[in-house]
């Protein structure tokens, strides 16, 4: 396993990557960085899902892919990535709200807020989820204002418990 150091000061360092075989970890600074460049010139940007505050749209280890939007296009339901104040660690939740200081944000498997995210704070929108390598094509269709309207209410967690036994009884009928 190679690492690369970033100096901090004098006396310490941050790992900026570590690398293992064909992967490539970024610590959470160097890809904020990451995104925000290449965001920033108008390319897309992949990376891996972690976590699983967007299950069961986006899972742990999906692909997700970014595109650079304006803050006027922010929509409801609308995936997008931000740097969450106070951690500065990259985030993609959904905008369940808008309003001309932000968009209030929450990941679909949470009960609670991230709060209003300023139009500064967000990078870019997600426009492509894959995972094992086909394309996912719930969560960032039509359907993604009926989520974010379910996940604003709270009600979201429960409609996908009820959905998933409904279709696990359907499938032992089969």
């Amino acid at each position: 396993m190679n690492n690369k150091q970033s100096p901090i000061s004098d006396q310490q360092s941050v790992p900026l990557y570590s690398h293992n075989g064909d992967t490539l970890s970024l610590s959470r600074t160097a890809l904020v960085g990451l995104c925000q460049d290449i965001l920033g010139k108008g390319l897309t940007f992949r990376f891996s899902a972690p976590g699983p505050s967007m299950s069961p749209f986006i899972r742990n280890g999906d692909i997700i892919t970014l595109a650079p939007v304006q803050p006027v296009a922010y929509r409801l339901g609308d995936v997008v990535a931000f740097v969450q104040p106070g951690t500065e660690r990259l985030v993609v939740h959904r905008v369940v709200g808008v309003s001309p200081d932000g968009c209030r944000i929450r990941g679909d498997n949470s009960l609670e807020d991230d709060g209003v995210i300023p139009h500064a704070c967000i990078l870019g929108q997600a426009i492509r989820v894959e995972r094992n390598g086909k394309k996912v094509r719930v969560g960032l269709g039509p359907e993604r204002k009926i989520i974010a309207l379910l996940s604003r209410q709270r009600l979201l967690p429960w409609c996908v418990g009820a959905a998933a036994a409904v279709l696990s009884g359907i499938r032992r009928l089969t």
